[in-house]
């Protein structure tokens, strides 16, 4: 998912759990097990955004934990434990619980949530 027409503003990026990411976080190489998954805030337009309740900017890669996916109904889940792996809430949250489902072809969003 891209907004904006723009990667990295807060775009949304999906790798197999077998890597090809360029990541070291980006799997184990088995190629079995959830997918790994991130939101990119590496546009430079992300600079003028609110820094993270500690101070510190936001990461460039903010990759979900507890991913899940659910193939029948094109469901992806996961969570941004904002607090957990980062050490600090953004905007007074410490967690971000995704829900993101995508159209027949995997070319958009078509519902979801984030709780």
């Amino acid at each position: 998912f891209v907004q904006g027409f723009k990667v990295g503003l807060a775009s949304y990026h999906f790798v197999s759990s077998g890597g090809g990411g360029g990541s070291e976080d980006d799997g184990d190489g088995g190629g079995v097990g959830p997918p790994v998954a991130y939101i990119s805030y590496e546009n430079p337009l992300c600079s003028l955004w609110p820094p993270l309740d500690d101070g510190r900017p936001v990461f460039p890669r903010v990759h979900f934990d507890r991913t899940s996916w659910d193939e029948p109904g094109r469901t992806f889940r996961g969570v941004v434990d904002w607090e957990g792996r980062y050490g600090a809430s953004w905007r007074g949250e410490g967690r971000w619980r995704y829900e993101i489902v995508f159209d027949s072809e995997y070319t958009c969003v078509v519902g979801g949530r984030v709780f």
